[in-house]
């Protein structure tokens, strides 16, 4: 029979259990949903293998309200669409604590998931993923067994060498602490990955990966006390472009620039050389659901002065649609804004139900189409909600139908960059050197690592930022390896 660790260490166990205790009483007061930590439990037992916990987090997550099919699922969740933008945010946060040493990917990850999260719910998610693997570790070792259950989930009756029901709910105590803890609605924002590879096809349906931007900003509620997005962090040699469905953003940069971002307005920011900004949701804003886009410079603007623009694009009507086109030209309504880059295209496309619509387009531009509200079809391959379907260059014809509900489409564009670059984290560049220098010249700016000798007596590259806000999000850890370029 195995020893079991709790009762051969008592005063251990009762250390553990109390560690337990405020790791959950933290994390309800911080804003995680018993069902997000239920979740985190279920996704390291899983990869731990630890047949106790699984059987027990299982039960409470159902009993949390964690559907089956999410738990059937949970191996494969970055596949599937199914899981909110916070769960998705915690298991990541799961798999990142249990899959040790920290890659790229997984500080991507975290960096991603703080901003979903918030500081406090992050750190928060990371204490209950630590606790979870001590505990898997203390049941592995301890060989607790689970035993046969019935339909209704109900324990059969014990048998020799089987743990003692008090056994079972010591320890299924200090993993979870019981029933009847509060739950909380969950704010908006997953990051989605662009993993995006060129196609032969027409056009094909590219579904969206978690946690690495650009990232849409799906629909979700928050936490009336909470305001939520992403505090200051830096830019180089790219430009984003915000654009809201519903909810309003408050934007602060380095540049001296402070706008709201509003449903069907524009807001670009291209940060040049190098800036930081921050995007926190506005304190009346309930629900938030938007995009937001990256683009690379190109070489002959990549190190220019940092820029913002505004604009409040007018809808241009066509049969079968409504347009707004907020970057470049389409259905003869064009954009004034100046993207510093070779011709873009940027459209939201309300499609009317049961819509087949046909748009003159160039030849010399490849196009994105994001299947944003329903699925839609694109020059005849169909394409999933929430999905991109990419179709190259050489048309100069898309053709887009929308179901019997109609939906919203955004239309995406412009001519190849034609250069490689090197994107890491929240930096794009042409050689590792100059990741490692942004990096560096950040971190010593925000006051986080000394500033390099080499560095000394150089202007600022981000700038000031304003007193009174939230602290600044910290650049992760560069890999190990040299970064090579791409594209």
């Amino acid at each position: 029979m195995d020893l079991f660790m709790d009762k051969a260490e008592p005063e251990a166990w009762n250390d553990a259990e109390r560690l337990s205790a405020t790791v959950r009483e933290n994390a309800l007061r911080h804003g995680l949903t018993v069902q997000e930590t239920e979740l985190i439990k279920v996704r390291a037992s899983q990869l731990n293998g630890c047949v106790f916990c699984l059987d027990l987090h299982c039960r409470q997550a159902r009993q949390a309200g964690v559907t089956q099919q999410k738990l059937d699922i949970l191996p494969a969740w970055r596949e599937a669409r199914i899981y909110e933008d916070r769960e998705t945010a915690v298991l990541a946060v799961a798999e990142a604590a249990t899959q040790l040493p920290l890659g790229e990917d997984a500080r991507a990850d975290l960096v991603a998931a703080r901003g979903v999260l918030g500081d406090e719910a992050f750190a928060a998610a990371e204490w209950v993923a630590a606790t979870i693997n001590l505990f898997n570790r203390i049941s592995i070792l301890s060989g607790h067994p689970v035993r046969p259950r019935d339909a209704g989930g109900g324990c059969s009756d014990e048998r020799p060498g089987s743990a003692s029901r008090d056994d079972g709910a010591r320890l299924g105590a200090a993993l979870h602490g019981g029933r009847g803890a509060r739950t909380a609605p969950r704010p908006a924002g997953r990051p989605a990955r662009d993993d995006r590879a060129p196609h032969p096809a027409a056009a094909e349906a590219i579904p969206g990966r978690s946690l690495v931007l650009p990232r849409p900003l799906r629909p979700g509620r928050r936490r009336r006390d909470r305001r939520h997005g992403g505090p200051r962090h830096p830019h180089t040699g790219l430009a984003t472009v915000s654009w809201l469905f519903t909810g309003r953003i408050d934007h602060l940069d380095s540049g001296g620039n402070a706008a709201e971002v509003r449903p069907g307005e524009l807001n670009l920011m291209i940060a040049g050389r190098g800036i930081t900004h921050q995007e926190i949701s506005t304190p009346g804003t309930r629900v938030l659901h938007g995009v937001q886009l990256w683009y690379a410079l190109p070489e002959a603007t990549r190190f220019s002065e940092h820029h913002f623009a505004h604009y409040a694009p007018e809808p241009v009507a066509a049969p079968g649609l409504t347009a707004q086109v907020f970057i470049g030209e389409l259905l003869g309504s064009a954009s004034p804004v100046d993207t510093r880059t070779p011709e873009l295209l940027g459209a939201e496309l309300l499609l009317e139900p049961g819509a087949s619509v046909s748009l003159p387009v160039r030849p010399d531009f490849e196009y994105g189409v994001l299947a944003e509200s329903a699925d839609i079809s694109v020059n005849g391959s169909t394409t999933p909600h929430r999905s991109l379907a990419y179709v190259p260059t050489g048309s100069d014809t898309l053709r887009i139908e929308a179901g019997a509900e109609g939906t919203r489409a955004l239309l995406l564009g412009g001519t190849p960059l034609g250069e490689q670059i090197i994107m890491w984290w929240n930096f794009v560049g042409r050689t590792h050197d100059e990741i490692v220098e942004y990096r560096r010249r950040y971190q010593a700016e925000i006051g986080l690592e000394p500033t390099d000798v080499q560095d000394a007596g150089e202007p600022a590259l981000f700038g000031p930022f304003p007193d009174g806000q939230r602290a600044p999000l910290p650049a992760p850890v560069l890999p190990l390896t040299r970064l090579k370029p791409r594209g």
